[in-house]
């Protein structure tokens, strides 16, 4: 059995695309310069934290914040494909507009079923962030990291690690730069 291990859950910083309210996805946007200044801060609030290891997503956005708390916490960054955001599919890059949210509604509602066209469910999103953090606590069981992924991927792990339904996935999904803290497994 793997001993727990302590994991703080990071959101990238803003984009420009989250300000505008536009589906990101699997769509690589970088942070902008107000994302660089919230991944600043919270590296400030880190620098005195000790970690065993940092990974990320390997979507820019999620990178770019990664290495600038890598710098305050002295870790390279470890780059975990299985921590992508959703992938939307035919979503990606159109406004979050009222015909959209409902259908993001159904997403949430129904998670085993309900997609994008050409994305995947929270169902999908849920098994493969859980493989991501079964190996990431098979190698540091016991340990203390640090991840930086992104709001629906972040928001399926913390729904697994406290026992919350995916249909609750919506509301625990973390602010830009918001970091939680979970146990895996739980």
């Amino acid at each position: 059995m793997t001993e727990s291990t302590e994991i703080w859950l990071v959101r990238h910083g803003e984009t420009d695309w989250n300000v505008a309210w536009r589906i990101q996805g699997h769509t690589d946007i970088p942070l902008n310069e107000h994302g660089r200044e919230q991944a600043r801060q919270l590296a400030d609030t880190l620098v005195a934290e000790k970690f065993d290891a940092l990974y990320a997503s390997d979507l820019g956005r999620a990178q770019e914040t990664a290495r600038i708390l890598g710098a305050a916490v002295h870790l390279p960054v470890q780059t975990e494909p299985l921590l992508r955001e959703i992938c939307h599919g035919e979503w990606e890059g159109k406004i979050a507009d009222q015909d959209i949210d409902v259908q993001l509604g159904a997403l949430y509602a129904d998670p085993q079923n309900a997609h994008a066209p050409g994305g995947e469910t929270l169902q999908q999103v849920a098994e493969r962030t859980a493989r991501a953090l079964d190996e990431i606590s098979s190698r540091h069981g016991g340990g203390r990291i640090l991840l930086v992924s992104h709001g629906v991927s972040l928001a399926t792990i913390i729904c697994q690690a406290e026992k919350i339904p995916l249909t609750q996935a919506r509301r625990v999904r973390p602010e830009n730069c918001a970091a939680r803290v979970i146990h895996w497994p739980a």
